[in-house]
């Protein structure tokens, strides 16, 4: 299976990027996910080759058909050719393509996104319709505090943006890196105020 060593990674002894990032994925979810967006998913991958210049590889996969991928040969490319993957979705879904439609989605993302994004200002994620994701447009406020935890090794630090908009307030629970990995009810009742918590 081309995905055999997903998950076995040089991501597994490495923390960050070259440029400091912090590293998040490693066990192949994002894989499952992409599935759950269309029936067609192919990741096209442009990385330098052990022995010189740049190459780009494709794996191509269906999800009514979870155990077969077509992987094709490493093709040379340009050495302007920035490095990096790309995940394209074909024949999405119909409540896919209703999402991507509704005025709200956009402003949805952004907030799933924002605390990631606010802490690397050099990482950008472009909206289909145009504009890149800017979470710095729509907030009010920000607020954090750091707390110790006497039951666990370490500490959380919770994240409070105040938006400027009528976003439904939320709670994120992220990883130390501030990844959105789930979201909750925050269980507040405070009218006219919208907010977004993060706990990482």
């Amino acid at each position: 299976m081309d995905f055999g060593k997903l998950g076995g990674t040089w991501k597994k002894s490495a923390t960050a990027t070259e440029s400091g990032r912090a590293l998040h994925g490693q066990n192949g979810q994002g894989r499952w996910s992409a599935y759950g967006l269309g029936e067609i998913v192919r990741w096209e991958s442009v990385a330098e080759q052990a022995t010189g210049g740049k190459a780009r590889i494709a794996i191509a996969g269906r999800r009514s058909s979870l155990r077969e991928y077509v992987v094709s040969e490493p093709v040379s490319v340009n050495a302007a050719t920035p490095t990096g993957k790309v995940v394209i979705v074909e024949n999405l879904r119909a409540e896919t393509s209703a999402d991507l439609e509704k005025a709200a989605f956009e402003e949805a993302l952004t907030v799933n996104f924002a605390l990631y994004l606010l802490q690397y200002p050099n990482v950008t994620i472009t909206w289909w319709r145009g504009p890149v994701l800017d979470p710095s447009v729509i907030p009010r406020a920000q607020h954090e505090e750091v707390f110790e935890l006497p039951t666990t090794a370490g500490e959380v630090r919770l994240t409070v943006i105040e938006w400027s908009t009528n976003v439904d307030r939320a709670l994120q629970l992220c990883n130390e890196n501030g990844v959105a990995l789930a979201e909750i009810p925050p269980g507040i009742c405070a009218p006219g105020f919208t907010f977004t918590a993060y706990l990482s």
